[in-house]
């Protein structure tokens, strides 16, 4: 019981309390991550704004495209086969780099050459020396579409370097000749810029079996005379990202520019919501992160780059526009910077192999939440599903029965300080009436000298339910990230990592979506059982300014509804699953645990002792407690008085 408060409430309330508590905060964790409603109305005009940039640089890419065919086409028919001669179209749009604009692979810029093994299909177009077309061979959309991460002028992968007489190329409009060969099982392409047959610059690609990983590494040969020594490449690259699962909306809450600064590659990221932008010195790897693959760039070393993240749902095809203006190490001569690139799932394992902290790209949580899914919940998830093969509906009910059974003991805590509160009410109600025109802090006193001779601690309904929270909310983080429940459908739910829904409704209600999820309502329905039976007929409270306390515990269901409407339905379903096993344990502890007559008889014996006992060193504490709450209320009367 805390000072000053009023005591005329059931034996529950200390647990009902509990729970409202936890209740604010899942609620106000959900309600701080949501955006504001001039932040969405931000995020349709920025999409609006980047369709139309979108669609003007399509256009001057396509032009560019048909003017650069018309030079090497012209220069082809100028040189009728004169290997030495180049035109001067080619040198004007070329540069130094004129040479590349007489290859066959300057007329048929837009042909790619095509990489793959047993994970993905990478294809890399004679235009810019990059990938064009990404594609995860073993993932599907939503709509069982081919996943791809990069199509149809989604993304733009630029380097900008100067020469020594201090033009600017960018690689981008730039052909670059393909040749593809084999290093044991490992398949090489190499993309080369060339200013002579010898002297070029080299994108290339290192492909292994079975792996999203690749090499990149840019280098040159024969360069030394023609770029500038000292300069700093800069690597510019921006994406669009595809929209792949069921719920746009759901799916933006898990999308957002992830990176790694210092030396300890300490993970970070951009704001999940609207527009942001982040300057980083010490830049070690950068992630367009989605809510279930990533595009990763990791570079040697640290560099400066300048991020950006921006919202371009309104579309309906994209999620978000990512950006990374990345500041490179300065180059001297020839030059060799190894870099690695990721195109793959956000599967924690497969990530954790390729170090560099990539891992924490599956949001697990920080500090005690993130410890409790990688130490305990991800190894027990492996054994069940990977291991045993068993499906992912029977997994979530395992792994329920399993977290619950290790918690019980708190359960039975909360419960039996419960019944304790219980008993006590006709004496606490008894104080109540006797002191209700005196001094609340002597009420209050007279309370805890009740408390302590019955051996009575009024918080101890509340320590267990708050112990069991880093779970709660280690569970909450960990089924979202969990790409394992992709696709994986249960009951009648087709996709345990997407809602579900029973019902698609014509119109949409405003916080709570379009359709009707029946785990979301089943999720709801099991928390007000829950509530009913642990605070049915609790008193209101009589003080003067306090909450309804009953009606935030009936509220909370509803606005558990509400939000996870559109929430995975893997994770309304394992909170179904929770309250329910927590009804059930509820129900067993009261009616064959807890002999409340062998208890009553406990506190009465309790109360004896203490008369011979004298005060134990907790009442003495609470009354000194009193006793200085009531020398600072007499001396706030007296500054009171004084200034009358």
């Amino acid at each position: 019981m805390l000072l000053g408060q009023d005591n005329n409430s059931n034996s529950g309330t200390g647990s009902l309390i509990s729970f409202a508590l936890l209740g604010a905060l899942f609620i106000g964790y959900i309600w701080f991550t949501m955006p504001s409603a001039e932040e969405q109305e931000a995020k349709r005009a920025e999409a609006v704004r980047l369709e139309a940039e979108r669609q003007a640089k399509e256009a001057a890419e396509k032009a560019d495209t048909l003017d650069l065919k018309a030079i090497a086409s012209a220069a082809a028919d100028t040189l009728l086969g004169d290997s030495a001669g180049i035109s001067p179209a080619l040198v004007r749009a070329f540069g130094d780099f004129a040479y590349s604009g007489t290859l066959p692979s300057a007329a048929n810029g837009k042909e790619a050459t095509t990489i793959e093994n047993d994970v993905l299909i990478i294809s890399v177009a004679n235009k810019g020396g990059v990938p064009s077309e990404v594609t995860l061979k073993k993932y599907d959309t939503y709509w069982k579409k081919p996943l791809c991460i990069v199509k149809d002028g989604n993304a733009d992968f630029n380097m900008t370097f100067y020469t020594s007489d201090g033009r600017r190329f960018d690689t981008r409009d730039m052909y670059f000749e393909p040749s593809v060969e084999k290093d044991g099982e490992n398949q090489v392409l190499s993309m080369k810029l060339k200013a002579s047959e010898d002297a070029y610059l080299e994108y290339r690609y290192v492909l292994r079996p079975g792996e999203y990983m690749l090499d990149y590494t840019v280098l040159s040969k024969g360069l030394s005379g023609i770029l500038k020594n000292g300069q700093k490449p800069v690597l510019d690259w921006s994406i669009d990202a595809f929209h792949t699962e069921k719920g746009l909306k759901y799916e933006n809450q898990y999308t957002y520019l992830a990176y790694a600064e210092g030396a300890k590659q300490k993970e970070d990221n951009l704001s999940m919501g609207g527009s942001d932008e982040e300057t980083i010195n010490d830049l070690s790897w950068f992630a367009f992160k989605q809510q279930f693959f990533s595009t990763i760039l990791l570079t040697e070393g640290l560099h400066k780059a300048t991020l950006k993240s921006q919202d371009i749902s309104a579309d309906s095809l994209h999620t978000k526009n990512f950006s990374a203006n990345v500041e490179l190490s300065a180059q001297d001569g020839d030059f060799n910077m190894p870099m690695k690139l990721y195109f793959g799932p956000n599967h924690f394992h497969t990530l954790e192999k390729y170090g560099n902290n990539i891992d924490e790209l599956v949001p697990l949580g920080w500090g005690i939440f993130g410890w409790i899914n990688r130490w305990f919940v991800i190894p027990m998830f492996d054994l069940l599903f990977y291991n045993w093969g068993i499906t992912m509906g029977i997994v979530i009910i395992i792994m329920t029965l399993v977290i619950k059974l290790i918690l019980s003991f708190f359960t039975y805590s909360g419960y039996k300080s419960q019944a304790k509160m219980r008993l006590l009410k006709p004496e606490m109600e008894a104080i109540n009436q006797q002191y209700k025109d005196a001094d609340p802090a002597k009420r209050q006193q007279a309370t805890m000298e009740l408390y302590s001779k019955a051996g009575v601690n009024p918080l101890a309904g509340c320590l267990p339910i708050l112990l069991q929270m880093p779970v709660l909310i280690a569970m909450y983080r960990f089924f979202p990230a969990s790409i394992e429940l992709r696709g994986q459908s249960f009951l009648w739910a087709d996709d345990l990592s997407a809602y579900d829904s029973i019902l698609n409704l014509p119109f949409n209600i405003p916080l709570y979506g379009d359709h009707v999820s029946l785990f979301a309502l089943l999720m709801a329905l099991t928390l007000l059982i829950q509530t009913k039976m642990a605070g049915g007929g609790m008193d209101q409270p009589s003080q003067p300014g306090m909450p309804n306390m009953k009606f935030m515990l009936y509220l909370m269901p509803v606005m558990m509804l509400l939000w996870f409407n559109t929430a995975a339905s893997g994770l309304s379903y394992y909170y179904t699953v929770s309250t329910l096993i927590a009804i059930i344990q509820f129900w067993v502890i009261k009616k064959y645990i807890i002999n409340e007559d062998k208890l009553h008889a406990k506190i009465q014996e309790n109360k004896q002792n203490a008369k011979t006992k004298g005060p134990s060193k907790w009442q003495r504490k609470m009354d000194e407690m009193m006793k200085q709450a009531q020398e600072q209320q007499n001396r706030q009367q007296r500054r009171a008085s004084g200034k009358k």
